[in-house]
């Protein structure tokens, strides 16, 4: 835990903070701070501060934010949304973590075809998907939380949206780097994108049918058979690289 990541209202901010439970804990036992001692502090959506202790008791360490980080972070995926087939819960884990590293806009997981729809009942996926996230963020120091959604209807691919905007991730598909330019310039300028992971065993025919018809893109990220959090990874990462290298 590099960072502590607190939600708090704007009135909050301006006052004391609490910090209880295992953060708390966390903040005693592992990082062994003392009243005085600063902490690096994450508010998600608002930027990083330092935080100075002021008191420790039982049951919660309260102090005040010292100062912000005047760096500007600039949210590379807004407007950017992943589509998974509804994974495996220890799967889900990492891809929540993965979206809490990277500052992902938004996910959706989608009504599964091939894979146990039990997964549906996961503590994950009914209440445990901002730990996940939260734990991304402390690692790498974003500052930007991912929104999640869930569609178990069969009909989801109409709220992909125009074609020109969404990419199907397939091993049929073109290489992803031919389309580097278009969503580079797409994601600068604040459009809307839309990439689908289908399952690890392959979207159905019917699916892929239905994809070519409405005019989606497809693409891949090699010739390597990934795992799906390990797909999810490569495609942030090379985006990321993409942007950071074109905005400089």
């Amino acid at each position: 835990m590099n960072w502590i990541i607190l939600k708090v209202s704007d009135e909050e901010k301006k006052t004391s903070l609490s910090i209880t439970g295992a953060k708390k804990d966390h903040i005693i036992n592992i990082l062994k701070k003392k009243e005085g001692d600063l902490l690096k502090l994450i508010l998600p959506g608002s930027g990083k501060f330092t935080f100075q202790i002021e008191t420790i008791t039982g049951s919660e360490i309260k102090g005040k934010i010292i100062s912000q980080e005047t760096e500007k972070q600039i949210h590379k995926f807004e407007c950017t949304k992943v589509f998974f087939a509804l994974p495996r819960p220890q799967t889900g884990k990492k891809i929540f973590h993965l979206c809490g590293v990277y500052g992902m806009g938004e996910i959706c997981f989608i009504h599964p075809k091939s894979q146990n729809k039990e997964f549906w009942t996961s503590p994950l996926y009914n209440g445990g998907e901002w730990e996940e996230i939260e734990s991304g963020l402390s690692q790498s120091g974003n500052i930007f939380p991912t929104a999640f959604s869930y569609h178990k209807q069969e009909n989801w691919k109409e709220y992909l949206g125009p074609s020109e905007n969404v990419f199907i991730f397939d091993g049929t598909g073109v290489p992803f780097e031919s389309h580097r330019e278009e969503i580079v310039t797409k994601a600068l300028s604040r459009q809307k994108l839309n990439f689908c992971f289908g399952p690890e065993s392959g979207w159905p025919q019917k699916d892929l049918d239905e994809f070519k018809f409405r005019n989606y893109r497809l693409v891949s990220l090699g010739s390597l058979v990934l795992r799906t959090e390990f797909a999810f990874h490569a495609f942030l990462h090379q985006t990321r690289t993409w942007l950071e290298t074109d905005s400089a």
